[in-house]
């Protein structure tokens, strides 16, 4: 079963949406039932706060993705939470500061930001160099929450809001299971974490090592022994051996989800890749599609992505560097405004913005639509913070479900994927 049988999977689940509002059913006009309607989640945020409220945000602008610079687009979402915030009458400062993917520069930024008075830091960068500002952190009592970092073990004062590498592995196994796949070829790049799913091959490559990993797979299809193939790695150098194995192999493709950073899509379509053949990862489902989901889930995600549009048409807008927004911040994602919310609603609870109250008041709290989440519940009485149970199997599409700004003149072009839920038993 190739890339025609994934295909064939995402365009059941885009048609889906369309067959619920299908005229082909009658419908009688005595028989209507009246409906309440249930009012749109307010883009607007409020919070009981005494301003101003600073939370840091730490990113990394240079280095390579495997250090951060992949999900740097993604952590604009930190200004987002900043913008609806202030629409609701709450003072929040965002203080960003540029590690520069480094140890020295985490550590640096960090103690800035203790000196600056910060409640709270959103991690919003990752790689092997975090563990510097997170030891910082805990030295100093700051609390920390991490988007986009998953790791074993985690300082005190850190909550990661990223999936355990558990529930990615069971993500990949159910992206797997959804295009009837199970001997798959697992490729892990680099130092990558090689995911835990069964295959019928492994092998590690460097990142130099599109060659190697695309004529092993092209040996693997021809002796029948693979049907699959699972990579893990940053998302430029999946993007590169993906853009390799498309020449020789039409299997379905899982990726880890470092894939869901914009990086990928950008550098398969640089590099002659396929964007339309459908991939495979696993992650929340939080994203553009989230939209057409009916209840709070739907709801929130809507009102997360106007206030992206608003903030993207704001010729004064900044990002968290202090650069003009449009550029990276069109691609911003839900979890970094996550983290910003939780920080304040921590301090909501805690009656303070000092750093230690705040990290104290975090353990008892447990978030959701309802507190201003764009995405999935999170609970804080764990440093895992968001549930296994959130972590779904996702396909892609290059359909735009059209909740983003258009990039403005004079942004980088860029490439897009989009990410939806593959449904259970699909």
């Amino acid at each position: 079963m190739g890339r025609r049988a994934a295909a064939a999977l995402v365009a059941t689940l885009l048609v889906l949406p369309l067959a619920a509002c299908s005229d082909d059913d009658e419908t009688n006009d005595d028989d209507a039932v009246e409906v309440t309607p249930v009012p749109p989640a307010r883009v607007a945020l409020e919070a009981d706060v005494d301003g101003p409220v600073r939370i840091g945000v730490v990113v990394s602008s240079v280095g390579s993705g495997a250090e951060g610079t992949d999900v740097l687009a993604l952590a604009q979402g930190a200004m987002v939470a900043q913008r609806r915030l202030a629409d609701g009458g709450v003072d929040v400062e965002v203080l960003g500061r540029d590690d520069r993917g480094t140890a020295e520069g985490a550590a640096a930024v960090v103690d800035e930001l203790v000196d600056a008075g910060v409640s709270g830091i959103v991690l919003g960068t990752t790689g092997p160099h975090t563990t510097a500002a997170l030891e910082r952190a805990a030295e100093s009592g700051v609390p920390v929450v991490a988007p986009y970092l998953t790791a074993a073990e985690l300082p005190d004062g850190t909550w990661s809001t990223a999936p355990s590498a558990t529930a990615v592995d069971d993500g990949l196994g159910a992206a797997l299971a959804a295009v009837a796949a199970s001997r798959p070829y697992v490729i892990t790049i680099g130092a990558a974490e090689q995911p835990q799913v069964t295959g019928a091959r492994a092998g590690t490559f460097g990142a130099d090592g599109v060659g190697a990993a695309v004529t092993a797979v092209a040996d693997a299809v021809d002796e029948r022994a693979i049907d699959s193939v699972v990579l893990a790695g940053a998302a430029a150098d999946q993007a590169r051996f993906v853009q390799g194995i498309q020449t020789v192999a039409d299997v379905p493709v899982v990726l880890t989800p470092d894939a869901l950073s914009p990086v990928f899509a950008d550098v398969l379509a640089d590099s002659g890749g396929v964007l339309s053949a459908p991939f495979l990862t696993a992650g929340p489902d939080a994203g553009d599609a989230t939209t057409l989901a009916e209840g709070p889930a739907g709801d929130s995600a809507a009102a997360y992505f106007a206030a992206l549009r608003s903030l993207t048409a704001d010729a004064d807008a900044v990002d968290v560097l202090g650069r003009p927004f449009d550029v990276n911040g069109a691609d911003a994602d839900l979890a970094s405004h996550d983290a910003v919310v939780a920080l304040v609603r921590a301090v909501e609870s805690a009656g303070s913005g000092t750093s230690t109250d705040v990290a104290a008041a975090l353990p008892a709290l447990t978030l959701d639509a309802g507190d201003g989440l764009a995405g999935p519940a999170l609970s804080f009485a764990t440093q895992q913070a968001l549930p296994d149970a959130a972590v779904v199997a996702l396909t892609s599409t290059t359909q735009d479900p059209g909740v983003r700004s258009v990039v403005a003149t004079g942004a980088p072009e860029t490439q897009h994927l989009y990410w939806l839920a593959v449904p259970t038993g699909a």
